[in-house]
């Protein structure tokens, strides 16, 4: 029997830089629609579902995804853990391929990279990523994380902040954890394909309206393409750098071992 591999975007709609930026209109669909699609595309990827929060904000992400048919899971805000380890358990799969709802420009076949290493590791991983040396544009990460090991630490970890931030806690703990990190040939962490303000969003308009019609699942290699003949693109959120959320992150985590 094939096992079961959940697709899984980790969307909510209150996102204090840009609210409702999940349902934002790209090329006629919103930029989760975009998302959801593109991990479909990932062959060995049974079902894609959206991982939201109960809470009154995102009732409209959901009835979206009752509207399109998309299988979703809605739980807490802040404990991403028990979101994640929920979500797996709702829908019966030892393996989550998890990516971020702002992120319309990931690319199904780096994913589908990926994936392969996670199922050809002599020992199951822990966790299969693409950034704990970022050299992927931002807004193309993905991590894949063993459900069981997201069980174990599931009822191991009470810290309310890791809770949230279980993704950094398994990276700044290697040592106790089987992680495969996948390096790109060359180095584009420079590059800042998230939609965190208006302008990333005007960017990704401009990326989807160039690409997407002649086809809807292009990929990095397309994008570069279009950023060397169309350079002026890059400009239009050059303003905000590229991996910022790491830098927030590390305050959080200064502010957390302050207390």
């Amino acid at each position: 029997m094939s096992i079961q591999i959940i697709g899984l975007v980790q969307a909510r709609t209150n996102s204090s830089r840009l609210p409702k930026k999940v349902l934002a209109e790209i090329e006629g669909k919103p930029l989760i629609w975009h998302i959801v699609n593109r991990l479909r595309q990932v062959e060995k990827i049974t079902k894609v579902v959206i991982s939201t929060t109960n809470n009154d904000t995102d009732k409209q992400l959901c009835e979206f995804a009752e509207s399109e048919n998309i299988p979703y899971y809605a739980g807490s805000q802040d404990d991403i853990l028990d979101r994640l380890y929920q979500t797996g358990k709702k829908f019966n799969s030892p393996i989550l391929v998890k990516v971020n709802g702002d992120c319309p420009l990931i690319d199904p076949t780096t994913i589908s990279a990926g994936l392969d290493l996670y199922l050809r590791a002599q020992q199951t991983p822990d966790l299969v990523v693409n950034t704990i040396t970022d050299t992927f544009p931002d807004g193309t990460q993905f991590g894949i994380f063993n459900v069981q090991t997201l069980c174990t630490l599931w009822s191991q970890i009470q810290d309310k902040f890791w809770r949230e931030f279980i993704y950094m806690y398994m990276i700044e703990n290697q040592d106790k954890f089987e992680i495969i990190n996948m390096k790109n040939s060359k180095d584009l962490s420079s590059l800042r394909w998230v939609v965190d303000y208006p302008e990333d969003l005007e960017y990704v308009r401009q990326i989807y309206k160039n690409l997407y019609h002649k086809n809807p699942n292009f990929t990095t290699l397309d994008v570069l393409s279009l950023l060397e003949e169309r350079p002026e693109l890059i400009q239009i959120n050059a303003k905000y750098v590229a991996n910022a959320s790491k830098q927030e992150y590390n305050s959080l985590k200064k502010k957390h071992e302050s207390h």
